[in-house]
C-alpha cells in the first residue's frame, strides 16, 4: 500500500489513511495480533452452518480466495434462491475406480469438498474423509480437480461460487472386498505382526497377538518350529509390499481374508517369498488366524 504521509487535512492533520496505517504500524511493533484477511464475500455466516471443523476451515480459505461470493450449497437457508451448477461429464464410481485399488481388494467411502469457480471449472478440492485408502481417496480429489460444470452456481439469478460437498462409494463388483478397518495402515500394520516376531525368533509374541480361536489350535512350541522352518528355508526377510487379496475363506459362517505380501528373503535364489497373513475383521484391530509363507518372486494369481 503506498501513502504519502505528509498528506495533510485543511486542519494541519493527518489524512484518515495515513492515521490508519500509523495505528497498524504501531500495532505491528507491540506485538499485537492484526487479521490482514480479507472479509469473507458470503452470504452466510459459516459459524451458524452445521459441518465439521475441517470442512469450516476450508470453506473460510476458500471463501477468502475470491471477491466474487461463496455459497454452501447445504444450507437450506439459501435452497429457494441457489441455482446449482450443472451439466459436464459425470462419470461413475465404478468408471474411475483404480485398477491398483481393484486388485489389492479395496473398497471405501471418500467425501471431498470443492469449489465451482463462475466458469465452472474446480480449482480448489480436499478430501474431507478418507477411505483410508490413499489410491481412492486420490481417484475421487482428481476426479473433481479436472472436472468442469457446464453452467456455473447462480444466487438470486447473479454468478456465484459454489461450496459442495460429495460423497463417493467404492465397491467391488463380482467379488468381495476387504472390510473398511482394513486401512493402508492396517494393512502394512499386519504384516510387520507377523515379520517382526520372525525375525527375533519370539513366538511368543505373535501367539499372543493371535485371534482367539486360532490360539487354540496352536501354540507357542508350534510357532517356533514354524520358525525354524522358515528360518532354515528362507533365512532374514523384511517386509516389502501389499500384492493383494488372494482370497476369501468362511469358517464357520466367519470370512476370513487372506492378505498376500512380498518380502524380501534372504536364502531363494528369486530374492523373496510371498507371505500369506489370514486375517478375521474384529475390534479394535484385525486378528490374526494364521500365516505362511511360500517361496514365489511374484504371487501367481497377480500375473
Amino acid at each position: 500500500m503506498y501513502v504519502k504521509l505528509n498528506q495533510k487535512k485543511s486542519n494541519g492533520g493527518l489524512s484518515a489513511t495515513a492515521r490508519q496505517w500509523l495505528i497498524v504500524c504501531l500495532l505491528s511493533i507491540l506485538g499485537c495480533p492484526i487479521n490482514a484477511s480479507a472479509a469473507c464475500p458470503s452470504p452466510q455466516n459459516p459459524a451458524e452452518l452445521h459441518f465439521s471443523d475441517a470442512v469450516r476451515e476450508f470453506y473460510d480459505d476458500m471463501c477468502r480466495d475470491s471477491d466474487a461470493p461463496l455459497v454452501f450449497a447445504l444450507d437450506p437457508s439459501v435452497k429457494e434462491r441457489l441455482k446449482l451448477p450443472r451439466g459436464g461429464h459425470r462419470l461413475t464410481e465404478d468408471d474411475i475406480y483404480p485398477d491398483r485399488a481393484r486388485h489389492l481388494g479395496f473398497e471405501g467411502s471418500v467425501v471431498v469438498a470443492f469449489v465451482v469457480e463462475l466458469d465452472g471449472t474446480v480449482k480448489h478440492s480436499k478430501v474431507m474423509q478418507s477411505s483410508g485408502h490413499r489410491v481412492l481417496d486420490g481417484a475421487e480429489w482428481m476426479y473433481w480437480q479436472q472436472y468442469k460444470f457446464d453452467s456455473p452456481g447462480q444466487l438470486d439469478g447473479a454468478p456465484a461460487r459454489v461450496f459442495l460437498v460429495e460423497r463417493m462409494n467404492f465397491k467391488l463388483k463380482g467379488g468381495p472386498g476387504l472390510p473398511a478397518s482394513f486401512s493402508d495402515w492396517m494393512i502394512e500394520n499386519l504384516g510387520r505382526r507377523i515379520l517382526q516376531p520372525y525375525s527375533r525368533s519370539d513366538a511368543n509374541a505373535l501367539y499372543e497377538d493371535l485371534d482367539e480361536t486360532a490360539k487354540s489350535a496352536t501354540s507357542p512350541s508350534d510357532i517356533q518350529k514354524r520358525f525354524a522352518h522358515y528360518a532354515k528355508q528362507y533365512g532374514a526377510m523384511s517386509y516389502m509390499d501389499y500384492q493383494g487379496l488372494a482370497g476369501v475363506k468362511n469358517v464357520a459362517g466367519v470370512p476370513h481374508y487372506e492378505l498376500a505380501y512380498l518380502v524380501r528373503a534372504k536364502v531363494p535364489q528369486a530374492g523373496s517369498a510371498t507371505l500369506i497373513v489370514t486375517v478375521v475383521d474384529g475390534t479394535p484391530r484385525p486378528g490374526i488366524a494364521g500365516f505362511d509363507f511360500k517361496e514365489s518372486a511374484i504371487p501367481l494369481y497377480f500375473k
